[in-house]
């Protein structure tokens, strides 16, 4: 599910292009934590649109949004590893990104991720999206 929390006004990009997107990440259950934002770091995440570089929840929103719209994007734990990360095996966990640079950000994605204890409702994943550029 995503809700557009701001439209944009500039071009909307097709399958091929490379995108450039500022992200913020937060665990939506488990104790409400931020996961990082590109925005620390001042890096934004590119991709091609299309090729399997992002996560698939990152793909369907940045294909329907317009540059300088801002989009949040709820990722029910339920279809995690569909959508984000998957769960196992965890080595292939960061090969679509965006993936936390920070130790910290890590730590506190994989902690939900691999938590056995946790409902599937505590591994919601909330990420605000911003479109930066289509290029």
């Amino acid at each position: 599910r995503y809700l557009d929390v701001k439209s944009g006004t500039g071009a909307q990009p097709r399958p091929g292009q490379a995108v450039v997107v500022s992200w913020t990440g937060y665990t939506e259950g488990y104790q409400a934590k931020r996961i990082e934002s590109s925005q620390d770091y001042d890096e934004p995440f590119r991709f091609e649109l299309g090729r399997g570089q992002a996560i698939p929840a990152f793909e369907e929103a940045v294909s329907g949004m317009k540059v300088g719209g801002v989009r949040r994007i709820e990722i029910p734990g339920r279809l995690v590893s569909e959508l984000a990360y998957p769960i196992s095996p965890k080595a292939a966990r960061y090969e679509r990104g965006p993936k936390p640079r920070t130790f910290a950000g890590l730590r506190t994605l994989d902690f939900v991720l691999d938590n056995d204890t946790l409902q599937d409702f505590n591994r919601t994943l909330l990420f605000d999206v911003r479109l930066d550029n289509v290029r």
